[in-house]
C-alpha cells in the first residue's frame, strides 16, 4: 500500500473529529461564526499545502521520470479552497463595519500583516536563487504581458491589497454600503480583465471575486440563512451538483477535447477562456456548499483552530520547502536541499518543517503589527448587527 493515501484519512478525521451534525428542523447557527470559520480555513491550509506538493509529484506537466502517484485528489483543488479565504475575508470586513473605530488604521494594520509574512518569505527565495547563481527577473505582479515574480505565491497577496484598498475606499472612506460594494465589484472586474487581457494565469483570479459574495453575505446573512432552510436538501443537492459539473469543466476540458468528438472542434483560446469562467463559477458553488453544510455540521477541535490562527503564514512559508524538498527549486537548474522521492515522507517533511515556522512567524507579525493596530478605548460601545455569534470583532 501507498503510503501517501495515509493523508486523505488524517484529512477526515482532522475535520471531522469532535464535529456535531444537527438532525431534522435543527441548523448550527454558529456556521459562520469566528470559531466555526477559523476550523474551516485551518483545514483549508493543509488541503492548498497537499495541492502545492502535488504539483511537484504528480501532474501531468512535469518530467515523467519525477512522477510519483498519490496526491491526484489535489492536483485541481487549490483555487476552491483559496475561494474560502477570500469569502471569510470580506465577509468579517464588513460585519467589522459596524465597530466603532474599525478604520482607524484601517490599510497600515492590514497591508502590514500582509507584508511581513510575504517579505520574510520573499528573502528566503532570493537567497536561495541567489546562493544558486540565478539571476533574479523584474519582480512585478503587475507587469504587462503577465507577471514576473521571485516569490511564487505573491499574487494573493496582491489580490488582497487591492481587495483592502477597495474595501477602505468604498465603506472607510465613502461611509455608505451601496456605495462601498459597488467600489469593491468595480474593483473586481478591473482586477478580471486586466488578468485576462494580460494572460495572467488563472489561479490570479479564478477566486477573488467571492471577496464580493462574502460582503454580500454579510449584508444579507439572515434573510439569506432563511431562504437556504427552505428547501434544504433540494437546494443542497442541486449546489453540489454544480460544484461537481463546473468542477469537471473547470480542470479538464483538454481532456474531453481529446476524447469526446463534439468538443474536438473547439480551439485552444476558447477552451481555456471557457475553463477560466468556469472555474470563477465553481468556486462560487463550492464555498456555497461549504457553507450549506455548515448549517447541518458544526466542525471544530483543538488542531483545527490552532491551524487557523496562523493560515496566511502556513500559506507564504509551506511554499519555500514543497520546492526545497522537491526534484528542483522552482526553475529547472536550481537543485533542491534534497530531493525526497517518497510522496508520503516528502509531505511530512514539508508539513514538520512549515507549521512550526509559520507559527513562529505568526507570532512575530502579531507583535509587529500590535505596535501599530489602534489601543482600544475603554467605555465605547460597538454597534454590532443583531446575528448571533458572526464575525464581528476579527477579520480574517
Amino acid at each position: 500500500m501507498n503510503l501517501v493515501y495515509l493523508w486523505y484519512v488524517v484529512l477526515f478525521i482532522l475535520l471531522f473529529a469532535k464535529a456535531k451534525v444537527y438532525g431534522q428542523k435543527k441548523w448550527n447557527d454558529e456556521v459562520m461564526s469566528f470559531e466555526q470559520t477559523k476550523s474551516f480555513l485551518g483545514f483549508a491550509s493543509i488541503c492548498i499545502v497537499l495541492h502545492h506538493c502535488s504539483q511537484r509529484t504528480c501532474v501531468s506537466w512535469i518530467n515523467p521520470f519525477y512522477r510519483r502517484p498519490g496526491l491526484e485528489g489535489f492536483i485541481w483543488v487549490g483555487f476552491i479552497f483559496v475561494a474560502m479565504f477570500f469569502f471569510c475575508s470580506g465577509y468579517a470586513l464588513y460585519k467589522g463595519t459596524y465597530r466603532e473605530g474599525f478604520f482607524k488604521r484601517f490599510l497600515p494594520v492590514r497591508i502590514t500583516t500582509l507584508l511581513v509574512p510575504f517579505l520574510v518569505t520573499l528573502a528566503s527565495y532570493v537567497i536561495m536563487f541567489r546562493a544558486n547563481g540565478i539571476s533574479l527577473p523584474d519582480n512585478s505582479p503587475i507587469l504587462f504581458g503577465g507577471p514576473t515574480t521571485w516569490h511564487p505565491y505573491s499574487w494573493y497577496i496582491s489580490a488582497m491589497i487591492l481587495m483592502y484598498i477597495a474595501f477602505y475606499v468604498g465603506f472607510g472612506l465613502f461611509k455608505n454600503d451601496t456605495a462601498g460594494i459597488i467600489t469593491v465589484i468595480v474593483a473586481t472586474l478591473a482586477y478580471w480583465l486586466w488578468c485576462f487581457h494580460f494572460n495572467y494565469g488563472t489561479w490570479w483570479s479564478n477566486s477573488v471575486h467571492l471577496f464580493v459574495c462574502g460582503l454580500l453575505f454579510a449584508k444579507y446573512e439572515t434573510k439569506l440563512l432563511a431562504h437556504l432552510k427552505k428547501l434544504y436538501a433540494l437546494k443542497l443537492l442541486l449546489l453540489v451538483a454544480l460544484t461537481g459539473i463546473s468542477f469537471i469543466f473547470s480542470n479538464m476540458m483538454w481532456t474531453l477535447r481529446a476524447k469526446v468528438p463534439a468538443f474536438q472542434s473547439w480551439t485552444p483560446e476558447y477552451i481555456n477562456t471557457t475553463q477560466h469562467f468556469c472555474q470563477i463559477f465553481c468556486s462560487m458553488a463550492f464555498v456555497f456548499t461549504c457553507l450549506m453544510l455548515g448549517m447541518k455540521i458544526r466542525i471544530g477541535n483543538r488542531v483545527l483552530r490552532l491551524l487557523g490562527t496562523f493560515t496566511l503564514e502556513l500559506y507564504l512559508v509551506h511554499g519555500f520547502f514543497v520546492h526545497l524538498f522537491s526534484f528542483e527549486f522552482v526553475v529547472g537548474g536550481i537543485k533542491p536541499l534534497y530531493y525526497i522521492e517518497n510522496v508520503a515522507l516528502y509531505v511530512l517533511i514539508v508539513l514538520a518543517v512549515s507549521l512550526p515556522l509559520a507559527y513562529l512567524l505568526s507570532l512575530i507579525n502579531k507583535r509587529i503589527v500590535g505596535f501599530i493596530r489602534p489601543r482600544k478605548v475603554l467605555g465605547t460601545k460597538e454597534k454590532i448587527e443583531p446575528c448571533s455569534k458572526s464575525i464581528t470583532n476579527q477579520s480574517l
